[in-house]
């Protein structure tokens, strides 16, 4: 009782030093506490049982353990609890506040993303040795032990407690201890050996003694308490010693209650010693991988060693694997074992692609590519890569962009453009319908051939085929602006001086940014020089010129961000430009604009946002660049016959001004027509 008592005041003791107790063993220990103060009424430990002194010193042994391994704990492994606990609290925090606000689930599900990406390995020095963190924790549950049926075979031992009934012509029940001799005493009988028989022997003897001395009395023989085996767990396990075991107890229970094995131990030649001769190795990936606890726990007799070994062996798999990790490898063990350890391959798995980077004796490295892992024999260090099958898409394209349904489409039904997009229907408010672009693999040389088209006409797009692989982009008028920004133009007009500092230096200079606050937004700049690095290919001449000449003709933009579709697919961005025409005059909102070859005049004057200033009376008059013929004039019937426009300007004669006259009376300080 008193042992008992002690228990009952250590464990809050050592539970309240949280920063030194690892979490799972703080929620195991508080459901200890939890039994021992109620009582033991859940776990079956109660203070009337007479097999409570056996869970005692079980108890009390455990404990210790755990104190053991408390002060190994390095100043590290303290701030990794404090930091994970506080953690928790966060996310119990987050899921209180789901509830209440759906906004706060926002939180609960980054986190989730984050961590699912955080345990995924991407890299060969990210893995770690499967299966040496499954030695975190223990059990706390003593029930367990009294649920096991008791074998026959089982041996009787000195200390164990034996239940005794006899009916009959004689009666007597009582719980009786095996002895230091051996014996258990039982009145007007006297003594009987029973050490070292099974339990199904010693029933006999008994009821043969009993039988003999009162004719026609029966007796049962029952396990009250069976005693605690010490064990001794050796060699690279976190706290070696000397462990008291139940006697159910195995060399799982045993390494267990050291704490687990240290780093770089050997899982799979585990040995248990008995003597001097070892008498059983345990394999724990018998266990692990396969589920086998038959071959892997294998019960202890009193005064048994368990040793674990350092690791001799092992290689490691990456790449499309379900686990990958390191593992443990024994002799002649092949690359197809390996691929079971990590449970197999992805559903993404190249299975004729799979490459092995092996030292040499010579210290040199070598990379082999096994035709039949079944037949391929892996050596200590080896690192496996399963490469991915990531083949060409087939059968499907992308439209990409501003319309209502972007996305991946299939072409087992669609053969053109037309099929997929309708003009009437499926474009935004906010989409440009002048300029969009094709991108297409040429599969011989390996490189992008871009094709533009315009979206006024749906008979158009009714006749451009597409093939798989195919991107289709669709801009916006946002992309249409930046295209014009300040950003770009002064970029433009700066890569002459073959200085891409120095107009990034002008771009934010006139954005009011100076260079220390460049320096403490890398984010904006790396967004910025991305979308326009791309340009770079424009400071040749005699495209520079061009550039420079059309930009001379606007004043530039307002400044703006780059738009997601430039910043993903930066090398449109010279397209856009390298295809934009001046559209001047008496029209709405003169620039440039990209403009495709089919687009003909009347959609492009349209896009400009039509007439300045308007009579109805006067036929306007239109100058016109086509490509190939030169210039032109054309009057408004006219021009929706003209494509391939290089340049549109929209004369201004006074005719078309508006005029007449007004009469001023009153205070004015020159009254009059």
């Amino acid at each position: 009782m008193k042992n008992l008592l002690l228990i009952t005041y250590l464990v809050p003791l050592f539970l309240s030093i949280s920063v030194t107790s690892q979490e799972q063993q703080s929620d195991q220990l508080a459901a200890l506490l939890e039994k021992l103060e109620s009582g033991g009424a859940s776990s079956g430990i109660s203070v009337e049982k007479p097999g409570d002194s056996g869970y005692k010193s079980f108890v009390q042994n455990e404990l210790q353990n755990i104190f053991a391994q408390i002060d190994a704990l390095t100043e590290q492994e303290k701030e990794d609890i404090t930091f994970n606990e506080v953690n928790q609290k966060r996310i119990e925090l987050a899921t209180s506040l789901c509830t209440k606000d759906l906004r706060a689930c926002f939180l609960i599900d980054e986190y989730r993303a984050y961590t699912s990406q955080k345990d995924i390995p991407t890299r060969i020095e990210e893995l770690q040795l499967f299966g040496q963190d499954i030695f975190s924790g223990y059990s706390n549950d003593f029930n367990f032990y009294d649920s096991l049926p008791l074998k026959d075979s089982y041996i009787v031992k000195i200390g164990d407690l034996l239940k005794i009934s006899v009916y009959g012509g004689f009666q007597f029940e009582e719980d009786l201890t095996i002895d230091m001799t051996g014996s258990i005493v039982i009145p007007e009988i006297g003594a009987i050996q029973i050490p070292g028989l099974s339990f199904k022997e010693a029933s006999l003897k008994l009821e043969q003694s009993i039988a003999q001395a009162y004719a026609g009395s029966k007796a049962l023989l029952s396990l009250t308490q069976i005693r605690s085996k010490q064990i001794f767990i050796l060699g690279n396990v976190k706290t070696p010693g000397t462990y008291a075991l139940n006697a159910f107890g195995t060399a799982l229970n045993g390494l267990i209650s050291s704490g687990g094995v240290s780093n770089n131990s050997s899982l799979r030649s585990i040995q248990v010693i008995r003597g001097d001769q070892t008498i059983h190795t345990i394999d724990l990936y018998n266990l692990l991988i396969h589920g086998n606890v038959k071959s892997s726990d294998f019960i202890l007799n009193d005064g048994d060693s368990v040793l674990v070994g350092g690791l001799k062996s092992s290689a490691s798999i990456i790449g499309e694997v379900i686990r990958p990790a390191i593992y443990e490898i024994k002799q002649n063990e092949t690359l197809y074992d390996l691929i079971n350890f990590a449970l197999g391959t992805t559903a993404f798995a190249d299975q004729s692609n799979i490459s092995v980077e092996r030292l040499l004796i010579s210290g040199e490295t070598t990379i082999l590519k096994p035709k039949d892992p079944s037949k391929f024999n892996i050596v200590n260090g080896d690192k496996i890569t399963v490469n991915s099958a990531s083949g060409q898409k087939i059968n499907s394209i992308d439209l990409i962009g501003a319309i209502r349904n972007a996305g991946e489409y299939s072409l087992q039904d669609s053969k053109t453009l037309g099929d997929i997009v309708n003009v009437q229907t499926d474009l935004l408010e906010n989409t440009y319908t002048g300029f969009a672009v094709i991108k297409r693999l040429n599969f011989s040389s390996k490189s992008y051939r871009l094709i533009n088209f315009s979206l006024s006409n749906q008979a158009e797009l009714d006749q451009i085929n597409l093939y798989s692989g195919d991107k289709v982009f669709i801009f916006s008028r946002d992309d249409i602006q930046y295209s014009q920004s300040q950003e770009v133009y002064s970029y433009l007009i700066n890569i002459k001086d073959n200085s891409l500092n120095n107009g990034l230096s002008n771009i934010l200079s006139n954005q009011g940014l100076s260079q220390l606050e460049n320096v403490s937004q890398p984010k904006n700049l790396s967004n910025l020089n991305s979308c326009l690095s791309a340009l770079d290919v424009l400071k040749q001449n005699p495209i520079s010129n061009l550039m420079e000449a059309k930009l001379k003709i606007f004043p530039a933009g307002e400044p703006r961000s780059c738009t997601p579709i430039f910043q993903e697919n930066s090398d449109l961005l010279p397209i856009i430009l390298i295809n934009s025409i001046p559209v001047a005059g008496n029209v709405r909102f003169p620039g440039l604009y990209p403009t495709a070859r089919d687009l003909n005049g009347l959609d492009l004057f349209n896009i400009a946002g039509g007439f300045l200033i308007s009579k109805l009376n006067i036929s306007p008059e239109f100058d016109i660049g086509i490509r190939g013929r030169g210039f032109g004039s054309f009057v408004y019937d006219e021009i929706s016959n003209v494509t391939n426009i290089t340049m549109l300007n929209l004369k201004l004669d006074q005719g078309s001004t508006p005029g007449g006259y007004v009469k001023l009376v009153g205070e004015f300080q020159n009254p009059g027509v």
